[in-house]
């Protein structure tokens, strides 16, 4: 199977290190100590620990097979070396699917749930989708360009066919090609796939 992507910077070219692709930070990130902080609670100041946190690009824009997505998550390296931990667990990064063939012929109610499906009906693959991780920082520290920080596996969407399991079970040899320009449109970026 061919992952297609363009490199935003040419230092995040992914690669593969135990099971998992390894991605890597596009730009130098500095990352501040968490702080207390007075915030109004109820009619009386109460102090917090505020987190230094930061939605850092990957440099890579990565069109999947249809029927695969990656589940992205942050590598145990980026806490041993950096203190930073991925703000969501893990982020899911949409392949060519549509989704919204699942729900045809199924009544819904009032909430209009199927305009939501539709909007969502293409991967994150645009010229502008570039991949991203939210980090937060334990304590002070930096990556820099070039550093491995998050890790992506992919897997097989729910309305993956039979054939398409099979396919995937028997053969999963993965190839990444890399190119000047994606032929996809923008989704419109990092959490686009609505509320």
């Amino acid at each position: 199977m061919k992952i297609q992507y363009v490199l935003v910077n040419p230092m995040c070219r992914p690669e593969m290190h135990g099971n998992l692709f390894d991605l890597k930070s596009a730009e130098n990130v500095t990352f501040e100590d968490p702080k207390l902080v007075n915030v109004v609670g109820d009619n009386e100041f109460e102090k917090r620990l505020m987190w230094d946190e930061k939605i850092v690009s990957l440099g890579i824009i990565m069109k999947l097979p249809k029927y695969l997505r990656a589940d992205l998550q942050a590598r145990s390296s980026t806490y041993t070396r950096h203190k930073l931990i991925m703000g969501n667990s893990r982020g899911i990064i949409d392949g060519d699917t549509k989704l919204s063939n699942m729900v045809k012929g199924i009544e819904l109610g009032k909430n209009d749930f199927r305009n939501i499906i539709y909007k969502c009906d293409k991967g994150y693959n645009g010229q502008t989708d570039v991949l991203k991780i939210p980090l937060l920082a334990i304590s002070a520290t930096e990556i820099k360009i070039g550093d491995r920080i998050a890790q992506f596996e992919l897997v097989l969407t729910m309305d993956a066919p039979w054939w398409f399991r099979l396919k995937w079970a028997l053969k999963r040899k993965i190839i990444f090609e890399e190119v000047a320009l994606l032929h996809t449109s923008n989704r419109n970026g990092f959490g686009s796939s609505g509320k």
